[in-house]
């Protein structure tokens, strides 16, 4: 009752809150927050960060091969990364570039880039293949996102079938709990 009586403001609630969040996500610092969050939210954490490692790295071993240097390569791979946090480490690797040092030790400087990461693109600065490793590294973390979430998908079918027996038995319940109550007070009454 209290849904079927109040369904436009639950309506409204859930539209005003959906443009509230990409109203957020458009602002600056709110979105800065948006993404930090995606990164360190324990259980998407490791999820996350591959699948922002796998567009980076393989985006920059584009390029490379393109031809383009490796300095110009960071600035427009870090631009495409689409998360404010990534392209702020990935700024911080790329001035240190600049600088002097060696990218593979200034991809180690950054928290949450796997030591994977590091220890493909030494080898690649060491061997001269960097591009190559680089996008060998993208297949590998590509085949290895399909399979976590593939994973995940098996996970969720078990909890979807629970979920959707309680509904189920909460509908039967709603149907069947206003009969018998109507069927025990008719018989009440014939009774008496």
């Amino acid at each position: 009752n209290w849904l079927k009586n109040h369904w436009f403001l639950i309506t409204v609630g859930i539209t005003l809150f959906i443009i509230l969040i990409i109203a957020l996500r458009r602002h600056k610092p709110t979105r800065y927050w948006f993404d930090w969050a995606e990164i360190n939210i324990p259980v998407l954490k490791p999820l996350m960060i591959q699948l922002r490692m796998t567009f980076f790295l393989r985006y920059l071993a584009l390029l490379l091969n393109a031809g383009v240097d490796i300095l110009k390569g960071l600035e427009l791979a870090t631009a495409s990364t689409n998360n404010l946090v990534v392209e702020e480490k990935m700024a911080e690797v790329r001035q240190k570039v600049i600088e002097g040092e060696q990218f593979s030790r200034s991809l180690k400087q950054v928290d949450f880039i796997p030591n994977t990461v590091v220890r493909m693109v030494s080898v690649g600065e060491t061997s001269g293949t960097l591009s190559e490793q680089m996008d060998y590294l993208a297949d590998v973390y590509n085949e290895e996102l399909e399979r976590r979430i593939d994973g995940a998908i098996a996970m969720l079918e078990p909890a979807l079938i629970f979920v959707m027996a309680g509904l189920a038995l909460a509908l039967v319940m709603a149907v069947l709990l206003p009969l018998y109550n109507m069927v025990s007070t008719i018989s009440t009454s014939a009774g008496q």
